[in-house]
């Protein structure tokens, strides 16, 4: 893709050939470097979609080289390209003419890395040696304007001659003593708009003054003690102010005091500040990285915003920021890079696994080169990148695969029909799924991520690193399988998905629930309905109650009327007519005598109404020792033979008031009726007792019943006729051989 013809050459490594600048470059096995090619018997190639060029070799297995520009260019690409140097912590850059890299270091000095050759160039400090670099530690590096590059280390600030590579230390009036690689001595170099050096330092703020002569000397402010700290940046604005930072004291801004400076005004005190920067689209402001968030200060107000992880920050421990001109800072962290568009006011965060040094970065360890790189340096090396590339994705989407499905403890065999409509049917209990998976990206395989979620199990998307997920006990149902993979530029894949179906137990199955729900939702019609008759037949039992209560009451009090009321009502009368009309003593004795006859009649009625009453006497066998009783006493003073012929065991029968009372008074009438009008020498009564009724058979040898008599309309009749209807029962009329028969029943 970038017009390059690579090639392999049989023990001679790699090569491609640029056409288009005529170029013609080799690689080869170095075993200085631990990323270099591995052998040169290199035999095939091969060009994934990613563009990372694979190489066979001939035992030394495949190798991957990344054909894309990088995302962030990295030094080293290796810890061990450079045994030079001990360790890669690096404190602050500068870019020359030839765009050669110098960078200072924190015990390794001061060097020059040449992209393009990737040689280094290393100064150290050379005890006894007073042209060498002072010191090891070295963390400030700026040009001035005469084209002069000046470096502050652990052992002072000097003045480097490029040419010999050489170091003149310039003396410092009232410095403390300094060792070259025990102590930090500079943070930073500026150069003030008069031509004066202004250096921020361990013990406070140098200034380096060009003599009259030629030559350069420094000065340490001791007069003002605030200033007599860790000075971490200084920057002069526009019109002359001059700001410093000290640490865990405060944002100091400061005024010209003869040579040096005394604090006017002590701002954001108590914060760890870390580095300051002028605001290239609004001069009036200032960013200042510290411990607690990035500050954009306004020097005019003296407001300011902090920014911080609530707001997306990467990490709240900010070591300084690069305007990238276009509406958007680049920030170094504790926790990597983040890329602030002031625009949305929203973050993209980068840590190493997008191709960075490591997560955390250093003090002033941030430089913006001639040639428009954004350079950060950290703990394990330093990055550089153009921002505008950077941004811009520059890679094709990656892929995600379903490497093996396991179900239970076997592996599932896919098949075309699998690839053409990807789905799986499980039993119920068969429903413990195991996916392994990849992200098909290989130009940073660390950095790749994966998503997947079980729709219908998983809530949202799981993010991991993992290459498998389990799922056990998965209910019956329906789920899909989705998963998506990301690389490393954050770009991400097409969907892979796999439906899934759980079968369920036959319990569980439509089918079977309906049946189910019909049946109980006829059982609890049934038991509705049962509840519900057996509460209206409870109701109608009550009412039923309440009804024969009252015909009860009615019965009792038409008895009392027509019967008690009226031989009463007959014994006044008489008693009136005695009192009031003249009568013999015969006459006399005669209305008493109706009197005693009608007395005695109406104690026996009501002796009748009592025993009707009493509860004791609801039984059949209490009826037939009454009827016995009362008929012998009636029959007793009479010449006419009178036979009882009863059951020897009578069943136990229970009989409401009404059915005692009227089967009583129709045995009684009817026995008075054979007494007084059949004018029989015999009369009998009897009880029939059968599976459904009892009947009482009244029999005589009287005369019999005339046609008048006999007829259905007469009142007697109709009388006992009623009664027996009253209590659901029956009578009839029979002729007798001689005389006449009555049979009246009653159901048990």
């Amino acid at each position: 893709n970038n017009g390059r013809l690579w090639m392999t050459a049989r023990g001679n490594g790699l090569f491609y050939y640029d056409e288009k600048n005529n170029r013609f470059q080799e690689y080869h096995h170095d075993n200085s470097k631990l990323k270099s090619l591995p052998f040169d018997l290199t035999t095939c190639l091969y060009i994934d979609r990613s563009q990372n060029l694979w190489i066979g070799i001939d035992g030394g297995g495949v190798a991957k080289l990344d054909l894309k520009p990088p995302k962030f260019n990295l030094f080293p690409l290796s810890e061990g390209d450079y045994p030079v140097l001990n360790d890669y912590f690096t404190k602050c850059f500068y870019e020359d003419e030839k765009t050669r890299t110098w960078f200072g270091t924190h015990t390794n000095g001061l060097n020059i890395l040449d992209h393009t050759t990737g040689s280094l160039t290393n100064y150290h400090h050379e005890p006894g040696n007073p042209r060498s670099l002072p010191g090891n530690m070295v963390a400030g590096i700026v040009k001035d304007k005469d084209g002069n590059l000046w470096v502050g280390s652990s052992g002072g600030i000097s003045l480097v001659d490029k040419k010999e590579g050489t170091f003149t230390t310039i003396r410092i009036n009232g410095i403390p003593p300094l060792h070259p690689d025990r102590n930090i001595f500079v943070y930073k170099i500026i150069q003030l708009k008069n031509g004066d050096l202004l250096a921020a330092t361990f013990f406070g703020l140098v200034r380096i003054i060009k003599q009259k002569n030629g030559s350069y000397e420094g000065f340490y402010f001791n007069n003002d003690p605030y200033l007599k700290a860790i000075t971490t940046d200084v920057v002069e604005m526009p019109d002359g102010t001059i700001y410093s930072s000290i640490t865990n004291v405060g944002l100091h801004e400061l005024t010209a005091q003869g040579e040096g400076y005394s604090v006017s005004n002590i701002f954001l005190k108590g914060l760890d500040l870390r580095s300051i920067r002028i605001d290239e689209t609004n001069t009036d402001y200032l960013w200042i990285a510290s411990g607690i968030g990035l500050f954009h200060f306004n020097t005019k107000t003296k407001s300011f915003r902090l920014w911080n992880e609530t707001d997306g920050l990467a990490n709240s421990y900010v070591y300084g920021s690069l305007d990238d001109g276009k509406g958007g800072l680049w920030i170094s962290t504790n926790g990597g890079l983040s890329y602030l568009d002031l625009k949305t006011k929203t973050f993209n965060n980068y840590s190493y696994q997008d191709g960075l040094q490591s997560n955390e970065f250093n003090t002033q360890a941030f430089y913006k080169s001639p040639s428009g790189k954004f350079y950060f340096g950290g703990i394990k090396g330093f990055n550089w990148f153009v921002p505008a590339s950077t941004i811009k994705n520059m890679q094709a989407k990656p892929g995600v695969a379903i490497t093996s499905i396991r179900i239970g403890d076997r592996f599932f065999e896919r098949d075309s029909a699998f690839a053409g409509h990807p789905e799986i049917e499980l039993k119920y209990d068969n429903n413990d799924i195991d996916f392994h998976f990849a992200a098909l990206d290989f130009t940073r395989p660390e950095a790749n991520k994966i998503q997947y979620m079980l729709q219908g199990w998983d809530g949202n998307w799981v993010t991991t690193s993992a290459k498998s997920v389990r799922y056990a006990n998965l209910l019956p149902g329906q789920y899909t399988f989705r998963i998506k993979a990301s690389n490393a530029e954050g770009m991400w894949s097409d969907e892979e998905k796999i439906l899934i179906t759980i079968e369920a137990p036959f319990w569980k199955r439509t089918w079977f629930l309906l049946i189910v729900s019909f049946l109980l939702l006829v059982a609890v019609i049934s038991l509705t309905y049962w509840f519900t008759q057996q509460k209206a037949k409870q109701k109608l039992q009550l009412l039923e109650k309440r009804l024969a209560i009252d015909a009860e009451r009615n019965r009792i009090s038409a008895d009392m009327h027509d019967e008690i009321g009226s031989s009463i009502m007959h014994i006044a009368l008489v008693g009136d007519q005695i009192q009031k009309q003249e009568k013999t003593m015969e006459e006399v004795k005669t209305d008493v005598q109706t009197i005693t006859v009608t007395a005695h009649r109406l104690v026996q009625t009501m002796s009748e109404i009592i025993w009707a009453l009493s509860p004791q006497n609801e039984t059949l066998e209490n009826l037939l020792a009454y009827i016995r009783e009362k008929s012998q006493q009636y029959f007793e003073p009479f010449d006419t033979s009178f036979t009882i012929s009863f059951p020897d065991e009578i069943p136990v029968l229970k009989l409401s008031n009404a059915e005692r009372r009227n089967l009583y008074l129709v045995t009684k009438e009817l026995l008075s009726n054979a007494m007084k009008h059949a004018q029989a020498s015999s009369i009998t009564l009897r009880l029939l007792i059968t599976e459904k009724e009892f009947c009482f058979i009244v029999s005589d040898n009287g005369t019999g019943m005339s046609e008048k008599g006999a007829r259905a309309g007469s009142n007697g009749i109709r009388n006992l006729t009623k009664r027996m209807k009253d209590i659901s029962g029956t009578i009839e009329w029979l002729s007798g051989n001689p005389g006449t028969e009555v049979k009246y029943c009653l159901p048990k």
